[in-house]
């Protein structure tokens, strides 16, 4: 009897144990609630501006994009001296999507750590040349375009996109039932001392 108390407690304390889970968290937005242009932009590949409000991990971007895409790169870039987009990736993702409209990103395979206050860059590439639809905003974000993965040929900051930040967050749940198994625990080893 005893062994099978003890084999029930090691069972349930197996089960018990807190599981840690990553969550998506929205840190900053441009351009969030307006409408965007029924139009498309006809180059490859734009660079955002983004400076960060808080230092975070920057896990997932997000843009308000139309028609389909495929093999679509998001990418955060580093700032050179003078305020361009650097060649530098400091993180990468891509994603595909069949939907008309409406808001397509990518999850970095790393977390990149970004500073507050820091000027960094994010490049939306498609290889077709298609473009999301820009936005006519009292909030604007210069950026520049360009027609390759690399190439920055523009600079413009009369306009903006609507895009999203998140970062990522571990949740670590606390179950009630780690208090009843310590108290099992304590009970099942007072009782082995006594008897």
């Amino acid at each position: 009897m005893k062994k099978f108390l003890l084999l029930l407690t090691v069972a349930f304390f197996i089960t018990a144990i807190p599981v840690s889970a990553s969550a998506f968290v929205l840190m900053d937005s441009y351009n969030e609630a307006d409408v965007p242009w029924q139009a498309y932009w006809s180059a490859s590949q734009v660079a955002l501006k983004f400076i960060p409000e808080s230092s975070y991990d920057l896990a997932r971007i997000e843009f308000y994009t139309g028609g389909q895409k495929n093999n679509v790169t998001i990418s955060l870039r580093s700032s050179i001296y003078g305020g361009y987009p650097s060649t530098t990736v400091l993180a990468t993702g891509t994603y595909n999507s069949a939907a008309q409209a409406g808001w397509q990103g990518a999850t970095f395979s790393t977390p990149y750590s970004v500073v507050a206050g820091q000027t960094y860059w994010v490049s939306w590439y498609d290889a077709s040349g298609l473009m999301a639809p820009i936005t006519g905003s009292n909030e604007k974000h210069a950026y520049y375009y360009g027609f390759g993965p690399n190439s920055f040929s523009g600079y413009y900051d009369a306009v903006g996109f609507k895009t999203k930040f998140y970062g990522v967050e571990t949740v670590t749940p606390e179950p009630a039932s780690m208090a009843l198994l310590g108290l099992g625990l304590v009970g099942l080893l007072r009782k082995r001392k006594l008897g």
